[in-house]
Order: structure tokens, then sequence, then C-alpha cells
């Protein structure tokens, strides 16, 4: 037997939306992917996955300061969102604010100091500015669990 819409075990219109675009992501399609983040976040605009995910796809289609408004919003909301805070702290450096990114890196590395991808991203953060600091972050990273995922 199928699950009614909005039946017990049939995602929210919200959580349709997010599963929607993470598949439209898994084709690269980005277009798509913010359609059904806008979506979701329409939807349930104090999830912070969603306003996190529409955060990071408008980072990679290039609209910083979008991007930076939602990946904002999300921390609000979940402060401990190491996803949303490693995008802030990549686009906050891309848009030259590199203090303020080294920032948001470091309170990731605090947060979940196993994350091999904090580390890589404060790494990265900081080779803009300190290269022997970086050094160091970079190879702190190998000690990190590899299990930090995509950034989204």
């Amino acid at each position: 037997m199928l699950a009614q819409k909005g039946g017990p075990g049939s995602p929210s219109g919200e959580q349709a939306a997010l599963l929607e675009g993470q598949k439209a992501l898994e084709k690269g399609d980005l277009a798509s992917a913010r359609t059904e983040f806008e979506k979701a976040v329409r939807l349930a605009p104090r999830d912070a996955t969603a306003q996190s995910a529409l955060g990071w796809v408008l980072a990679k289609s290039g609209e910083a300061d979008e991007a930076l408004r939602h990946l904002q919003t999300a921390l609000n909301i979940k402060p401990s969102l190491i996803e949303a805070r490693l995008t802030l702290a990549g686009v906050l450096a891309q848009q030259g604010k590199t203090i303020e990114g080294e920032q948001q890196a470091r309170a990731a590395v605090k947060m979940a100091p196993e994350n091999a991808e904090v580390h890589r991203t404060l790494a990265r953060i900081l080779s803009q500015h300190s290269g022997e600091e970086a050094l160091s972050e970079m190879q702190g990273s190998g000690t990190g669990s590899p299990s930090g995922g995509p950034v989204r």
C-alpha cells in the first residue's frame, strides 16, 4: 500500500523539496536544486537545513550576498550546523573578508575538531594570509575523520 500524501511515512512538502533538491545536486543541476531549496525555505523558513542548502547553491552560483543571508539565517536558527558555518567561512573568504571567514572556520574547528573538512577549510583560508599556520592546520587535518562529507 502506498503512503498517502501527508500521511505516515510520507515526507512533508518541505522535506520532499529538500530531497528533490539533493537529487538535483547529485545530477549537477544547480538550477533545479535552487528551485527546490527555495520551495523548502518558503514552506519552512525556520528550517536551518533548508536555509543552509539554499545558501550553498547560491554560493556555487556566484550569488554571494544572497548566500550569506541564507547561511547567516541558518546559523541564527542552529549555530551548531557545521555545513552552514563552513560554507559561510568560504564565501566570506572569497569576498576578501578573510578575518571573518577565519573566525567562522575556527568556530567550526572548535565544534567538530575530529572533522577533517573543518581543518581543510581553515587551512585554505589561512593560506590566503598565513602560510605557516595553514601548513600546520593541513597537517592537523590528516588526523581528523574523513567523514566530513560535502559542504551543503
